[in-house]
């Protein structure tokens, strides 16, 4: 009788203390991928919410903080001592498989994969960003040489892997993997609320790009004609980010001066998504920037209608009057009327919460991302071995 082969070590890498879309992928990873072929390991920040749900789920972490490196990478010395950090792991753990859950990450991981001969899988979630001229060599020298170095890289969607294309990354290593979501998210059937009051939700973290002020602009000329409507803010703000620190404020700030506040509930993060969707009657993906769009199918998946910015990356997951409704990314009137429009009709908002639902059950089951990621690993293990 042959012996049973040993589960293959991956190491899921993660910069953000904080769970968001990227986040959610990877705990999804770790809790539905073949433990039989892989056993999940995360490296994550101590603090934040990640680690928590870590805990709760029984994943087992490590500690190492590569968020705070963000700022205070022109410092040589803790940069060098997390690089060492993450080879002792890697070779303490006896790693097979580096997952990279970010660009950010994947630096860390490209010079350990160097050192220690493991293989590195990039999972990318955002496009290729550089904030300052004087740093634009730098990042693009240290990108293409991760790039260079990884396995495969996988994309969530052929928007983003036509921005690392652009961004220098070999074509021929790119693997476009769109997001998935678990059997237990997909309704029954289109059961929308009834009742006078309605529910209309946005999820996401507390930032400029997510359009949560865009949100609110709409919910004022929709609270005007149909004052009985509720609008609910799902997402924290996370203390880690100094670009949108205070941004919570300003939205409550904005709820006040458009005399909201009464029908706004900011409830910050919770574990309980799925029931907050189901609660909702509507769902909105405001952002300026998505790769994706996990909130859009998390809500096509729940079976409510979602109204969506235009923008690359959700066009590929939202069919303007099939699956969904698009407007202009930062146009609140043109959301407004979307939302107006769907208060109204009934039979149209059962007809695009139908056509999402049957889409997301078609083209982005969770099983169908998961075979993917495992083909990908075992294949880049399997290459390192060779």
């Amino acid at each position: 009788m042959k012996s049973k082969p040993l589960s293959k070590r991956l190491l899921i890498v993660i910069d953000f203390p904080h769970v968001g879309g990227a986040e959610r992928v990877a705990l999804q990873i770790a809790t539905h991928i073949d433990i039989d072929l892989f056993t999940p390991i995360f490296i994550a920040p101590e603090e934040g919410n990640l680690r928590r749900e870590l805990d709760r789920l029984g994943i087992r972490a490590i500690s190492l903080d590569l968020e705070r490196l963000k700022r205070t990478c022109r410092y040589l010395i803790p940069v060098f001592f997390a690089i060492r950090d993450l080879i002792k792991i890697v070779k303490r753990e006896r790693i097979d498989v580096i997952h990279a859950n970010s660009l950010w990450a994947l630096k860390f991981c490209t010079v350990a994969s160097f050192l220690t001969k493991v293989p590195t899988v990039a999972m990318i979630h955002a496009y290729p960003k550089i904030h300052s001229r004087a740093k634009r060599l730098f990042h693009l020298l240290t990108r293409r040489f991760c790039y260079k170095r990884a396995k495969r890289i996988i994309a969530v969607s052929n928007a983003l892997r036509q921005a690392l294309i652009a961004d220098k990354a070999p074509s021929e290593k790119i693997v476009v993997i769109p997001n998935g979501i678990e059997k237990d998210w997909f309704s029954d059937k289109v059961d929308l609320p009834k009742g006078k009051t309605k529910m209309i939700l946005t999820v996401g973290r507390l930032h400029p790009g997510k359009g949560q002020q865009v949100f609110l602009r709409a919910a004022a000329m929709v609270h005007a004609k149909h004052p009985n409507t509720r609008f609910v803010i799902a997402g924290d703000e996370y203390r880690t980010s100094l670009e949108n620190l205070g941004f919570a404020q300003e939205l409550i700030d904005l709820a006040k001066q458009l005399s909201i506040s009464e029908c706004v509930e900011f409830v910050g993060y919770t574990n309980n998504l799925r029931d907050l969707y189901r609660q909702s009657s509507i769902v909105v993906l405001a952002s300026f920037e998505e790769t994706f769009g996990m909130v859009a199918l998390e809500a096509m998946a729940a079976a409510r209608p979602i109204i969506a910015s235009r923008i690359p990356g959700i066009t590929e997951l939202v069919r303007d009057g099939e699956t969904g409704l698009l407007f202009e990314a930062g146009k609140h009137e043109q959301l407004a009327e979307s939302l107006i429009s769907l208060l109204e009709d009934g039979q149209l908002a059962r007809k695009l919460a139908r056509g999402g639902l049957e889409a997301a059950k078609a083209e982005f089951s969770l099983e169908r991302t998961i075979s993917q990621l495992r083909a990908v690993f075992s294949l880049s293990s399997e290459i390192c071995s060779d």
